[in-house]
């Protein structure tokens, strides 16, 4: 990435967001890839995984045995043959990866090399691409997959099953958190009282040995209750813009942080006690990382004032501070001038492919730039956070479409049909993609 960040600096200003400088930066970006953007290759060294990041735990990463678990996705061409558009279209397939991170190689969850995964039919472990929530036993979590709505299924690695845990009663079954053998779950219920239609949250969970589903109850009325996961047998949930948390009764509420935004992002770390979030709002660039411990939460001083999104290891955050690149107007704003003008249709980068580090120690001493690609994909938004393993930046490689509408360029960030992992050495600059093959 040195050769990246000196070409890039040779060609390019990143001094403004017009049309001159994306001109700049598509040149610059193209003779990199033509010198040095193939795949290199570098002996993989494994990282001390219990001095890298043993006791963490957050809703960017999931990971038991040493495996690092995440979907990826890869388009395909599907032949329609009913309805009123007949013909072939682009669909997408996706399934669940894992890096081994002891030794560097990685593979679908699927182990049949001639599996096409296109279907459930076809391949058990179709479709699971919504997070996994491990249990105590290797190889065994519990996951979505779309059907009529959001299913839980429950996944078997050591014995090669996946079986339908619960089906939700309405569309979605939202979970929480795997807590001492048991899997969490609330749902949002519409019911119609005296004519009048009501929305209830209710609380329920899986008995892991039996299969058994339990309610445990409704979520207070009149409050306004979103769980976002679960630690030590507490529920932690969003409450308005508070942070608070709760026991699985609703009882022992108690208020964490009224936040900024909202809660973004958050890892949580066994060893300390300390839980990790941010709250970050994309159109007013700015965001923040938060410490919660010992019944207090603090914003944290970092060398860049305004934080987009982070990530942890055991001795050190790794950020990325609101540097935001411009690539164009979003397509849902086409045709419309009031849209176009608007900020909330305008697509960034808001990165600008940079990340940097400080010793969780001392998190406002001077930073490092620890990975810099100039711009040439985003290494993070909202929904595809990176993590860092070791001396290895994994981050998901997502698709910048571009479609012409009435003679203008219109752009989004895609990931409904292609979504590989990308993993970067830090220390050696090796470039390995992940991809569904």
């Amino acid at each position: 990435m040195k050769k990246l960040t000196a070409l890039l600096l040779s060609v390019l200003t990143l001094t403004s967001c017009t049309a001159g400088t994306e001109i700049d930066i598509a040149e610059g970006l193209e003779t990199y890839r033509k010198e040095y953007g193939t795949e290199t290759e570098a002996p993989y060294t494994a990282p001390d995984l219990e001095k890298a990041v043993g006791g963490l735990s957050g809703e960017s990463f999931s990971i038991q045995d040493g495996r690092y678990y995440f979907p990826i996705r890869k388009s395909i061409i599907v032949e329609v043959k009913t309805g009123p558009n007949p013909g072939k279209s682009r669909s997408s397939v996706a399934a669940y990866a894992y890096a081994d991170l002891k030794t560097g190689n990685y593979a679908l969850i699927c182990p049949d090399p001639l599996c096409t995964h296109a279907s459930p039919e076809i391949c058990k472990y179709y479709g699971f691409e919504q997070g996994a929530w491990f249990t105590e036993y290797t190889g065994v979590f519990y996951t979505y997959r779309q059907n009529k709505g959001l299913e839980i299924h429950r996944v078997d690695l050591q014995n090669n099953t996946a079986r339908l845990a619960y089906t939700p009663e309405q569309m979605m079954a939202n979970i929480i958190g795997y807590h001492d053998g048991k899997l969490y779950f609330y749902e949002s219920l519409n019911y119609t009282e005296d004519k009048k239609t009501v929305r209830r949250r209710r609380l329920s969970c899986i008995d892991d040995s039996t299969g058994e589903i339990t309610e445990l109850g409704y979520f207070p009325d009149g409050s306004e209750i979103f769980p976002r996961f679960m630690k030590d047998g507490k529920i932690y949930y969003m409450e308005g813009k508070t942070l608070g948390r709760m026991d699985p009764d609703f009882g022992n509420r108690e208020e964490i942080l009224k936040t900024a935004y909202g809660l973004s992002h958050w890892i949580w770390d066994d060893n300390t006690g300390e839980l990790y979030f941010s709250s970050v709002n994309e159109e007013l660039l700015d965001g923040a990382i938060y410490r919660y411990a010992d019944g207090a939460a603090e914003k944290l001083v970092l060398p860049h004032e305004d934080i987009y999104t982070f990530t942890l290891t055991n001795d050190k955050i790794y950020y990325s501070p609101y540097e935001p690149l411009f690539h164009g107007i979003n397509i849902l704003a086409a045709g419309d001038p009031a849209l176009e003008a608007s900020p909330r249709y305008h697509v960034y980068d808001y990165t600008g492919g940079k990340v940097y580090s400080v010793d969780r120690s001392n998190p406002s001493a001077e930073a490092e730039l620890v990975y810099d690609n100039g711009g040439e994909f985003p290494v993070s938004n909202l929904n595809h956070p990176y993590v860092v393993f070791g001396d290895y930046l994994y981050m998901d490689e997502i698709e910048l479409t571009r479609e012409v509408i009435n003679s203008r360029e219109y752009v989004y960030y895609n990931s409904a049909f292609e979504v590989s992992k990308i993993r970067v050495g830090l220390k050696d600059g090796s470039y390995t993609k992940i991809k569904f093959e």
